[in-house]
């Protein structure tokens, strides 16, 4: 008997506490026609897209995060509900730009998209929580109260608290008796300072919610944590080298030489700043590229899913005189330069990328400027978005090309140059070479020796996409 008290007691003393989850939360956003009505001369889209801007960023770091919109694809249908972002630690910013997007236009299926929304979240233990912003009353479903109780009734985890923003008192009803079944709260927002009250409510109660399950979680998970690092398996010749860093050290905490497309650090909790080495052909150094910045927690994984860029080129734009490929973010601050350095094989591979909207520039030999190829490219996370390259344009080579100082390219509707070649001063190459650039409607000027001024050899030369244009000067 002494024995068997004494293995209970010890089996009391080492197995581990149970952790509450996580709170997992969904916003589903408003997108019906009526978004386009205003208060205070201000559009309530507008104003909602800028608020959710300034609070969304500081919804807690721990709770992932959805984006469910409806009504801004179909004027008219009852199914334009779009899962425009899942569940995620790290998509802040994700979510941000897909709500940017949106454009107001058609009906307010309201119970159909927090339907959505519940059949999202995990299985794990914890809160489930929806956030529903509307300006209206259901337009699809006659007893919109009596199914949320239902659907309550179905998951009895989720929480639906719900925001009118600019609504009428009959259509306040509804709302707050949605919200009343859904075992959430009403937030009635006559204007935008309201509006950002609403949220700012509901940061507090989930931030502490966070609080509770974190201190809960504490004693009963470790203070490492895991990064997982995964990117397209076909992107993953282009990596030399994948550097993990506290993010405010110039230290690397972990170096992987030649990382696979899906590899897993285990971490003390905390902030850590992710790199990748992109690969150099001829024995060069890596060009090392700050990727983000992320938030690995004790006894948790956070995965940073990468997606990647890839280059599909016509046959006959195979050999172009490329001194570098330049990969600019429009919304993170990535930046990427790859010069050829005698050899463009890895110029070309995959180029594996977080999340976000980039613009493809190549900078060919002999020229002054970047020629952009390709603009407002959305990478996904696990996804490779091809670039096609197959517009190009090729000056043909006159009989006196030795008058020849070079030739520009200067684009009609922003009037920038995209193309300037100069020609050395040995011989005058790549002048007369194919060069891959963007659709668009150009100025072709010629530099002559002797001149002080170039001449226009014509004002409108259009190249459409998938074009590829010879231009005779006739000189």
């Amino acid at each position: 008997m002494w024995f068997t008290r004494l293995w209970i007691i010890w089996l009391l003393g080492v197995m581990p506490l149970r952790a509450e989850s996580m709170p997992e939360l969904y916003v589903v956003f408003d997108a019906s026609g009526s978004m386009w009505g205003q208060i205070d001369a201000i559009a309530k889209i507008e104003s909602s897209k800028k608020i959710l801007t300034e609070v969304l960023p500081t919804f807690p770091a721990q709770m992932p995060i959805g984006l469910i919109v409806y009504g801004h694809r179909d004027k008219s249908s009852c199914s334009d509900i779009e899962l425009m972002e899942p569940l995620a630690l790290s998509n802040r910013q994700a979510v941000l730009n897909k709500i940017t997007t949106v454009r107001p236009l058609g009906m307010t299926p309201m119970i159909d998209a927090v339907t959505k929304a519940l059949e999202q979240f995990t299985d794990a233990q914890g809160q489930k929580i929806v956030i529903l912003l509307s300006d209206g009353i259901e337009t699809c479903h006659q007893d919109p109260c009596g199914q949320m109780q239902q659907l309550h009734a179905k998951h009895p985890q989720s929480i639906l608290h719900v925001i009118g923003f600019g609504v009428n008192s009959e259509t306040a009803k509804q709302l707050e008796c949605l919200a009343q079944a859904g075992s959430g709260r009403y937030f009635h927002a006559e204007d935008a300072h309201k509006l950002t009250a609403a949220f700012n409510e509901l940061n507090t109660s989930m931030t502490q919610t966070v609080a509770q399950v974190t201190s809960v979680s504490k004693s009963a998970k470790s203070s490492l944590g895991k990064l997982r690092i995964t990117m397209p398996q076909e992107s993953q010749k282009s990596v030399a080298t994948a550097v993990i860093f506290a993010a405010q050290s110039d230290t690397p905490k972990k170096t992987v030489e030649q990382p696979a497309n899906d590899t897993l650090h285990p971490l003390p909790a905390g902030a850590y700043r992710i790199a990748l080495g992109y690969a150099n052909p001829n024995y060069r150094p890596a060009t090392d590229v700050n990727l983000t910045t992320l938030e690995v927690l004790g006894g948790a994984e956070t995965t940073l899913a990468l997606g990647a860029l890839s280059f599909n080129r016509a046959p006959t734009l195979q050999k172009l005189p490329v001194a570098a490929v330049e990969i600019r973010s429009q919304n993170s601050g990535v930046s990427l330069r790859l010069q050829e350095h005698g050899n463009d094989y890895y110029l070309y591979l995959p180029k594996p990328l977080p999340e976000g909207v980039y613009d493809v520039a190549l900078r060919y030999k002999q020229s002054e400027e970047a020629t952009l190829i390709a603009s407002g490219i959305s990478v996904l996370a696990s996804r490779t978005t091809p670039i096609e390259i197959d517009t190009s344009f090729t000056m043909k080579k006159p009989e006196d090309a030795k008058e020849w100082l070079g030739w520009e390219l200067i684009d009609t509707q922003s009037n920038r140059s995209i193309l300037k070649l100069t020609r050395r001063w040995d011989n005058d190459y790549p002048l007369w070479s194919t060069f891959a650039l963007g659709a668009g409607t150009y100025k072709v000027m010629v530099w002559l020796k002797g001149m002080n001024e170039p001449l226009e050899a014509t004002d409108a030369l259009q190249i459409k996409k998938g074009e590829s244009v010879t231009f005779d000067s006739g000189m």
